[in-house]
């Protein structure tokens, strides 16, 4: 039987199209500095005890993304936050470029909330036909087999006439598999990635 003919392209966001690191810095580093201050603890005592309360959490867990709920715990303002952090977004360029120029529709599937796709996209926000936020647009904590079925529905397409692209082992490509949407594992050749994905558009 002929597999179906994609119809739509889907990119995780930090590690792929973002560097990681700007999530990175911000999760480690500025988030424990709040929560020092917050709770008038030492820093590396704020980071101890962060750590133990995300492993509670576990990844499937929506506070385990979602700012707004430490930002409602610690009385900060994300976009602030943000904005004044010494590590800014570092974009894929190369990857961008692709994407503007090919033919077929594009979409984010991303773990992290609203404020963080916003910030992180900027200008390149209209190249995406949708920007779906696990967190935000579906009340899920990770990329579940369910967030790959509710995406494949509201975009009116079958499961495997999707590609998703993305770094996680575990939530980009095996549950994406799982939910039978078609995955490829991100890898940062982006040449030979380029390559497949013309070659199916």
């Amino acid at each position: 039987m002929a597999m179906a003919k994609v119809k739509y392209f889907s990119f995780d966001l930090q590690g792929v199209l973002s560097a990681s690191g700007f999530s990175d810095y911000f999760w480690l580093e500025q988030l424990p500095l709040l929560y020092a201050n917050k709770h008038g603890v030492a820093l590396q005592q704020a980071k101890t005890e962060l750590r133990t309360q995300f492993a509670a959490m576990g990844k499937y867990d929506t506070r385990y993304y979602d700012d707004a709920f430490w930002a409602r715990q610690l009385g900060f303002k994300t976009a602030e936050v943000l904005r004044g952090m010494p590590l800014q977004p570092s974009r894929n360029e190369t990857l961008f470029e692709f994407i503007r120029a090919q033919p077929l529709p594009v979409v984010i599937i991303s773990t992290t909330t609203r404020v963080f796709l916003n910030y992180e996209l900027g200008d390149k926000k209209p190249l995406f036909e949708q920007i779906y936020s696990c967190v935000d647009t579906f009340g899920i904590g990770g990329k579940t087999p369910a967030v790959y079925q509710k995406v494949a529905q509201e975009l009116g397409v079958q499961p495997d006439e999707i590609l998703h692209i993305g770094d996680d082992p575990e939530m980009d490509v095996r549950n994406a598999c799982a939910a039978g949407v078609r995955a490829l594992a991100y890898d940062a050749n982006d040449a030979d990635l380029i390559k497949i994905l013309r070659s199916l558009s």
